[in-house]
């Protein structure tokens, strides 16, 4: 089977940075650049504006090299373009309906993501185990301190392939923790009123997460005419698969990572000043905005580490399944 790596990205703030700090990650060894020409597709979703200047950009003429590359200009109303998460979906929509045609597996890429090596490698060979699925825990850094950070780093200045490993990655991570990140840790004094992951940290050493919605970095949708409504994490994942077995929630960052980076600014009214996690109150979000896979997912203890696993985790995983039993009791 072809893996169909999908990217929705439109505006020059998000080109820029897709061209000059996501896509580099993407081309690391084992990455891109582990797959045959013959065994991946790239497809750009993207506006004609946007799209001249993705095709002028010298990363761009590297990433054909390295596999074949579609661009996919969009014509649709300015309502949608103004509703960014509807625009990705109709985007995404289109990208499975063409994956299952061509009997393909879609790979959901974001241009605001960095990604440690190996990670695609790992994705494949998950797949070629059988899984229909594979989810990852994302989450989000601070652009205007991460970003700075990376462009100094001999490695992003060198060439058009970034190498970073994993625990390389959640290293640098923790010291750009965006605000919403941070309002997800139990332990926050502004909790998230959306909480749709928990962390607990372990010391400066990383943390545990657990996830209502977890992002599905890859979809094989061969042999269903389902697609998509609204968004890809949502109903749809539950729809084509036969069992929670067909799902591989990946529990340990050194095997794939993928972050994102957002304005500071960004997700602001999704924390509440002053006001720390209630289990009550993350029992009744869930039930208003999950489905059974999301219930499912947040059994999963995921390990967000920069460095050897030690007692210290054990402590806390101890007080994350506490939390846990508590809420999935009430649910």
């Amino acid at each position: 089977m072809k893996f169909h790596f999908i990217n929705v990205v439109w505006g020059q703030e998000y080109t820029d940075k897709f061209l000059n700090f996501s896509l580099p990650t993407q081309l690391s060894q084992e990455n891109l650049l582990a797959f045959q020409r013959d065994q991946a597709v790239y497809k750009i979703y993207t506006t004609n504006s946007d799209a001249e200047l993705i095709v002028k950009s010298p990363i761009y003429a590297v990433l054909k090299e390295v596999i074949p590359t579609e661009i996919k200009v969009f014509n649709i109303p300015l309502s949608y373009i103004q509703d960014k998460y509807k625009l990705m979906g109709k985007c995404h929509e289109h990208a499975v309906i063409e994956a299952n045609q061509k009997n393909g597996i879609a790979v959901f890429l974001g241009p605001d993501s960095l990604w440690s090596d190996g990670s695609f490698a790992r994705m494949r060979e998950i797949a070629a185990k059988g899984k229909r699925v594979v989810m990852i825990a994302g989450y989000r850094t601070v652009k205007e301190t991460i970003l700075p950070y990376l462009s100094q780093q001999p490695y992003f200045r060198k060439n058009a392939s970034v190498s970073i490993s994993s625990r390389e990655l959640v290293r640098i991570s923790l010291n750009h923790l965006h605000p919403m990140t941070q309002s997800l840790f139990w332990d926050s004094v502004n909790f998230a009123n959306w909480p749709s992951q928990l962390y607990w940290k372990v010391g400066s050493q990383g943390f545990i997460a657990r996830c209502f919605h977890i992002h599905p970095l890859m979809i094989n949708p061969h042999g269903t005419n389902m697609i998509p409504i609204n968004s890809i994490d949502g109903d749809y994942v539950s729809s084509i698969i036969s069992s929670y077995k067909d799902i591989y929630i990946v529990t340990d960052s050194d095997e794939i990572l993928g972050i994102e980076f957002s304005s500071a600014s960004h997700g602001k009214q999704t924390i509440d000043i002053n006001t720390k996690a209630n289990v009550e109150k993350i029992c009744q979000w869930a039930k208003q905005s999950s489905v059974p896979h999301h219930i499912w997912s947040f059994q999963h203890k995921i390990r967000i580490h920069a460095q050897e696993l030690n007692e210290s985790w054990e402590k806390v995983e101890v007080a994350s399944d506490e939390i846990a039993s508590k809420i999935l009791l009430n649910m």
